[in-house]
């Protein structure tokens, strides 16, 4: 499993995941999109990052107090993932049972020490993203290690016939993001969430800024299924959404 930035439809996607098994390889990305915003801004990545410790399956679709603790995978990370890259990158085998699946849960962590390629910028952080809107120079970042989920009603079970997908796509995610109030070089993160009215109300309508559009964006554009062969996730695809 691995998240991308590509193109119209970012995936984040296995390429060999089969009956009890998940192979996790690294993003298969088009080049850097060229992206809008929700008022139609020009948006450009250069660099996309995302640090990715454990995996947990439930078969709930939300959280709550009697929840159960579905089959928790940890990975033998932190692994980092550059999501406009086409490098193959394995994150290992792991069994995944033929029940239900109804949300995916990814551990987040702050990197403590980065790859070669990675951006400084990702240092301390667990999602890292640098590009321009309008011209305009801005980076998010997130340092927290906290899950990202992904779910929906829908019970999705593994088969040895399908590969199972995560999706997200980045272009929805921006196009949902009003960032007319960058008017100069931004750094978003938790210490300046960037305050903005009506930010994102399709994907949070209570936001009241950017840094919350990003991270609540990354969990709504998200979608898991299992893919027909395409490496992608469509209307003729079982997902949890």
């Amino acid at each position: 499993m691995a998240i991308t930035g590509s193109g119209q439809n970012a995936v984040a996607q296995t390429n060999s995941q089969k009956f009890f098994s998940l192979f996790l390889p690294s993003a298969i990305a088009l080049s850097p999109p060229l992206l809008v915003d929700s008022t139609s801004l020009s948006v450009s990545l250069s660099e996309a990052w995302i640090v990715i410790k454990e995996i947990e399956f439930e078969s709930q679709e939300v959280s709550d107090g009697a929840e159960v603790d579905g089959d928790e995978v940890e990975l033998q990370g932190p692994f980092y993932v550059d999501l406009l890259s086409n490098a193959p990158i394995s994150f290992g085998n792991v069994s995944v049972p033929e029940t239900g699946i109804r949300r995916i849960k990814m551990k987040l962590h702050e990197a403590d020490s980065l790859p070669a390629s990675a951006p400084v910028g990702l240092t301390s952080k667990s999602l890292y993203f640098s590009g321009t809107v309008n011209g305009v120079a801005f980076t998010y970042a997130a340092d927290d290690s906290t899950e990202l989920e992904i779910a929906g009603p829908n019970p999705i079970v593994p088969s040895s016939a399908q590969d199972m997908l995560v999706v997200i796509r980045m272009a929805d995610l921006f196009k949902k993001i009003d960032l007319s109030s960058i008017l100069v070089s931004t750094d978003i993160h938790s210490g300046n969430r960037v305050s903005a009215v009506g930010a994102c109300p399709l994907i949070d309508a209570s936001a009241n800024d950017l840094y919350t559009c990003f991270r609540k964006g990354l969990e709504t554009e998200g979608n898991f299924g299992n893919d027909d062969g395409d490496m992608d996730l469509d209307s003729s695809d079982e997902t949890v959404d």
